[in-house]
C-alpha cells in the first residue's frame, strides 16, 4: 500500500467519525433527565415510585373526585399509608399489613376525628370534636357497641 492510499484510508475514517458526530448532536434526542443536576420542577398527573423489584412503593396523584392523594405501599403492595385531601378536609390513614385502616386522623370544615380501629376492622376508640356538636371520646366493645362514653 503506498502513501497515497494510506492518506486516503485515513481521510475517509476522519470523514466518518465526524459524520458520526454529527448525527449525534443534531438527531439524536438529548437525555437530560439522566443527568445529575438539579431541576426547579417536574410536572406530571401522577408518579410512582417502584422498588427493585419494580413493585409500587409510593403513588401520588389526583383522583377522579380532584382528591389529593399520597399512598405509601408495603412489599405485599397494600396500602400502608395513605394522606389525601380534597376541598372538605384533610386525613391521614395508617393502615395494618393487609391494607386495612388501623388508625386514622380526619380534619374536615365540621369536626376533628381520631380513630383507633380494632384487629378485626371494626371500631375501637373514637375521639372527635365538633363545633356544633361538642367533643366526644367513646370507646367500643368487641361487638362494636359502645362500651364508654365521655360527652
Amino acid at each position: 500500500m503506498n502513501h497515497k492510499q494510506k492518506l486516503g484510508y485515513m481521510a475517509l475514517g476522519a470523514g466518518i467519525l465526524a459524520l458520526g458526530i454529527a448525527i449525534g448532536q443534531f438527531i439524536t434526542p438529548s437525555i437530560e433527565a439522566q443527568s445529575n443536576g438539579v431541576f426547579d420542577a417536574i410536572v406530571c398527573r401522577s408518579l410512582e415510585v417502584v422498588d427493585e423489584k419494580g413493585n409500587k412503593a409510593i403513588v401520588l396523584g389526583v383522583t377522579n373526585d380532584n382528591e389529593r392523594i399520597m399512598g405509601i405501599l408495603n412489599e405485599a403492595g397494600e396500602s400502608a399509608i395513605t394522606i389525601a385531601a380534597d376541598e372538605k378536609g384533610s386525613g391521614i390513614t395508617l393502615n395494618d399489613n393487609t391494607g386495612q385502616p388501623a388508625i386514622a386522623l380526619f380534619a374536615v370544615k365540621l369536626f376533628n376525628t381520631v380513630e383507633i380501629r380494632d384487629k378485626r376492622g371494626g371500631n375501637g376508640i373514637r375521639l372527635h370534636a365538633s363545633n356544633g356538636l361538642g367533643n366526644r371520646a367513646q370507646v367500643y366493645d368487641r361487638g362494636g357497641n359502645v362500651r364508654w362514653e365521655a360527652p
